[in-house]
């Protein structure tokens, strides 16, 4: 044989092996195929828990034998008070029956699906007829029994703004009620059925209507800033005291006191700012200043208010309205203290009128004697009215004879005593006058210029004191 002959044969070989190599892996490959598929058909693959028992690698028969091994031998329904009732399983046929069909559809989708993780729930199988029955002779739903644990509660229902009768120590129940709660607990795979609060049924409720009535009326308050609070039954509720059964009654005093306290504290705090240290931007300054609170802000009129409260909680009428005020601020703007307000300088010695936001008057002035501690106060007070002609008549000393009598043409008080005026006696103002030579507390002002002021400002104009 020649090397072409041998050549030629060494070819036909190779190919014959390579031939054979494919057929050998078709052949793998195939088997590999058939016997996935026969596991398919005959198992579950890895990570298959079905009520919570792991049924990997198992088939249809192996998983419902182990089902059927571990399945519950009761059924467990929890009352009120944690009282727990325990029917078994033989009770009203409670198992799993015929299973079988169901596995293989979870077998098919476990082998379909892509999680990690395969978990389903064989429910249960149970005879109603026996259920209802079982249900029927226990003691808890006797008659007898839910009348003697029984007993009526009153409640305040904050949706419905009343007092209504409660569940909370009722342990009346409907049968049907509670065969619902088995039969919905048992179709979502569990073993245990809790018999909520709300299905207890209240068995002739109380009815609380003069209670009801008593707090049904509400006054909504219109606050500063735009703010509101609403005084309803949700408050008025807690006004009424309990007995020793829980239930509401109505006594007078307790209710009258309840007025008091709301109004003096809690609503006098939602709206009164005279208390308030106040931001003001002086003139020709370039920071703000603190000012102490004076009389000036919002005040309630506790006594007012109290009145009309007690009206409106007793007219059976809602009523949205501000509270009764004694004083008000003038404006919502400049932290209250809005744009038209006397402006008065301690440091420098200079008051400045502004109306609507336009300077219409400026001047020196003497303010009170430091030295003989008269220093006028600071703070942002109201003008409490003004007056042509006033004499001015000073505290009296150990003879019983005033300190001063002093006749002033334009009198404009703001803090008691205290005030802008004329002061003809003085020549000079401004400077450092005050400091030795100052008023009893007064602001004093050049004649001409008090005149003005006097034609320009009216009654509760804001009046700003402070040291720059």
């Amino acid at each position: 044989m020649n090397e072409r002959e041998k050549a030629k044969r060494l070819r036909k070989i190779k190919w014959k092996v390579r031939i054979f190599v494919i057929e050998l892996i078709l052949i793998i490959t195939l088997g590999c195929f058939v016997l996935d598929m026969f596991k398919k058909k005959n198992q579950f693959p890895e990570e298959t828990i079905i009520n919570g028992l792991d049924c990997s690698k198992l088939t249809i028969d192996d998983a419902t034998q182990l089902l059927k091994l571990k399945q519950n031998e009761e059924f467990i329904i929890i009352l009120k008070n944690n009282d727990i009732v325990s029917l078994k399983a033989h009770d009203f046929d409670y198992c799993l029956n015929d299973i079988e069909p169901k596995l293989e559809e979870m077998k098919d989708k476990a082998w379909n699906s892509k999680a990690q993780k395969r978990e389903y729930q064989v429910v249960y199988s149970y005879n109603e007829t026996m259920l209802e029955n079982k249900i029927d002779s226990l003691e808890q739903m006797s008659e007898e029994y839910m009348k003697d644990k029984s007993k009526s509660s009153c409640s305040y229902s904050q949706e419905e703004k009343k007092f209504i009768a409660s569940n909370k120590d009722s342990y009346y129940l409907d049968k049907k009620d509670v065969i619902d709660a088995i039969k919905n607990a048992i179709a979502a795979g569990e073993n245990t059925a809790t018999i909520g609060d709300e299905l207890y049924k209240v068995e002739d409720p109380k009815d609380y209507l003069e209670d009801n009535n008593r707090i049904s009326t509400y006054v909504e308050y219109l606050l500063p800033n735009g703010k509101k609070y609403k005084l309803d039954a949700d408050i008025l509720h807690l006004w009424l005291p309990l007995d020793d059964e829980g239930e509401p009654y109505f006594d007078d005093e307790i209710w009258k006191q309840n007025l008091e306290e709301f109004v003096s504290n809690e609503l006098k705090s939602l709206v009164d700012t005279t208390g308030k240290v106040r931001s003001f931007k002086p003139t020709d300054e370039k920071k703000s200043v603190d000012v102490n609170p004076g009389n000036y802000g919002y005040r309630i009129d506790v006594k007012a208010e109290l009145l009309q409260l007690t009206q409106d909680l007793s007219s059976g009428k809602n009523v949205i309205r501000k509270p009764v005020y004694e004083n008000e601020e003038v404006s919502s703007e400049n932290d209250g203290i809005g744009n038209s307000y006397v402006e008065i300088d301690l440091t420098r010695q200079h008051v400045w009128v502004y109306i609507d936001g336009e300077l219409k008057i400026e001047t020196d002035c003497v303010t009170g004697d430091v030295n003989k501690k008269y220093e006028t106060p600071t703070g942002v007070y109201y003008l409490n009215y003004k007056r042509k002609g006033k004499t001015l008549v000073g505290e009296k000393d150990k003879n019983g004879k005033p300190e001063y009598e002093t006749w002033v043409d334009y009198w404009m008080p703001f803090n008691g005593n205290i005030g802008l005026h004329d002061a003809t006696w003085r020549k000079e103002f401004g400077g450092d006058i005050y400091i030795k030579n100052g008023s009893h507390g007064c602001v004093n002002l050049p004649p001409k210029k008090a005149k003005e002021i006097f034609a320009t400002i009216e009654k509760n104009i804001p009046v700003i004191v402070y040291k720059s």
